[in-house]
């Protein structure tokens, strides 16, 4: 699978755009590394859920297999509470004949990248293994066994295979990039109004000081009665401010309008907004705009204070720009995260 590129900058300076072919994740070992360990469970969730709908929205898009594993190890209570997590978040629901969890119970939790565990995914059959995703999910900290990613490698190229490691405290290093057919690094982040955690997710190779948003993406997360509800845009900032900042030009405020809200000079804001793609969230209106404006720390009266938020115009915020040309803005600027299932 593949997913096409089309950027459009949120900056006013006219740049080209950037069309790019980002291809699904190669067979052999994904490595998932960055401080995280707060927030596994849900970088889990994220994982297994693109894999499980063959998503294109994070960075590259997830492959299509005909069966998908999620493995953890520990002890009696260490896998009680992992279960628990997994029915909180609603992920243990997916679970049928092609999306299967694997607890290993032991005194101490295994280094699911031993040498030992390679070794036992050697001596499946082939056929178990073709077109098969094992997500192995280390305990928060624990480095992955340099041998044992090297064989997980071969084994999953020879036999189109995908093993996804998820290593929540690892940081990332050189060597890694070496074994690894591919690498993700995921960073908490600020999360969006109205949703409680967040993290970035990204794929080093991609970076591209053009773009910015090119290969990452910001996951917002929330814990519900139904279940995790997740929001996954691309990235703009880790700095909230920003993210507000770059809304509100897309929805047609000048750089003057909105540095008089944010008490910037407009050239700051030029250049905060260099390069940056953005998209206006669903269902923004003036009560949504004054969520933002709250947890920005800034007065919501501001918002219909000064000149006009478009040059020469009178009108609200959130009516700035009608909402066909909105929905054509969101679906430009989103087509990097579209989701595609099979």
């Amino acid at each position: 699978m593949k997913r096409t590129l089309r950027c459009e900058f949120a900056s006013t300076e006219k740049l080209p755009s950037l069309t790019t072919e980002v291809s699904a994740i190669s067979p052999g070992v994904t490595l998932v590394v960055g401080p995280f360990g707060a927030l596994r469970v849900y970088v889990e969730h994220v994982l297994l859920l693109a894999l499980a709908t063959a998503s294109a929205e994070l960075p590259v898009p997830m492959p299509s297999c005909d069966l998908i594993t999620s493995m953890h190890s520990g002890t009696r209570r260490q896998l009680e509470m992992i279960k628990c997590s997994h029915t909180w978040t609603g992920i243990a629901a997916y679970a049928n004949n092609a999306f299967t969890f694997e607890y290993l119970q032991s005194s101490t939790a295994l280094n699911l990248t031993s040498l030992e565990m390679a070794s036992w995914f050697v001596r499946k059959r082939k056929s178990a293994l073709e077109k098969a995703c094992f997500v192995l999910v280390l305990p928060d900290g624990v480095l992955p066994h340099d041998e044992g990613l090297l064989q997980l490698r071969r084994l999953g190229e020879a036999n189109h295979a995908y093993f996804i490691v998820i290593c929540p405290g690892v940081t990332l290093d050189a060597k890694y990039q070496a074994i690894a057919n591919e690498l993700l690094v995921v960073s908490p982040c600020e999360p969006n109004p109205g949703y409680k955690d967040s993290f970035t997710m990204a794929c080093p190779e991609l970076f591209s000081s053009f773009q910015p948003s090119l290969g990452k993406v910001v996951c917002n997360t929330r814990l519900r009665d139904t279940g995790l509800e997740t929001e996954i845009t691309p990235y703009v900032s880790d700095d909230l401010k920003t993210r507000l900042m770059a809304i509100l030009q897309l929805d047609g405020w000048s750089m003057h309008k909105i540095g008089e809200l944010f008490e910037m000079d407009k050239s700051n804001i030029s250049r905060k907004l260099r390069n940056v793609v953005a998209t206006i969230p669903d269902g923004w209106n003036d009560d949504m705009f004054v969520q933002w404006l709250v947890a920005c720390e800034i007065d919501p009266k501001k918002r219909h204070g000064g000149k006009d938020a478009r040059d020469g115009d009178s009108v609200k915020p959130s009516q700035t720009v009608a909402q066909a040309d909105r929905s054509e803005c969101n679906t430009r600027n989103k087509s990097n995260v579209k989701k595609k299932q099979r």
